[in-house]
């Protein structure tokens, strides 16, 4: 029989530096899906624009996204920001490096806003993993997940 060993799965593709943190990363980019009451997934997008991102959808209470990996450089980003098409009252934890990392940055969802920019409580450098983690009293989908940068 033929075997191979298992290998990690990353977001990156060819950026073998990682993706650019200080650009817009679409959140169908993520190799992390985990954690949904229902089933989180990509959604389909077919129409070939730059401007246009592919959600992630069905997104519940503790469901983490999670993206491997990005390149911060030598500039700490001081702000996170994310974008999402629709949301119920919720918070993002933005964590580091692993989907129960150091939480990096906090974003409370409350009103009809869906874009939000936070301040990071610390700096990041050199090429990490970002998890954003999806908290809500809601039931049922709380989010769909567009886009997100760092600045």
């Amino acid at each position: 029989p033929v075997s191979s060993r298992p290998v990690e799965m990353t977001s990156q593709g060819a950026h073998v530096n990682g993706l650019d943190a200080f650009k817009w990363i679409s959140a169908g980019y993520a190799c992390h899906i985990h954690g949904s009451r229902q089933r989180a997934y990509v959604e389909p997008c077919y129409e070939q624009r730059d401007d246009v991102s592919t959600p992630v959808v069905g997104i519940t209470t503790g469901t983490t996204v999670g993206f491997r990996y990005l390149q911060f450089g030598n500039n700490a980003p001081t702000k996170v920001c994310v974008v999402l098409n629709r949301h119920k009252a919720l918070v993002i934890n933005v964590r580091l490096d692993s989907y129960r990392g150091r939480i990096v940055g906090r974003l409370d969802y409350e009103g009809e806003e869906l874009q939000k920019t936070v301040d990071l409580t610390t700096g990041i450098v050199g090429k990490h993993a970002i998890y954003f983690e999806f908290l809500s009293e809601e039931e049922g989908e709380v989010a769909s997940f567009d886009r997100f940068t760092f600045s």
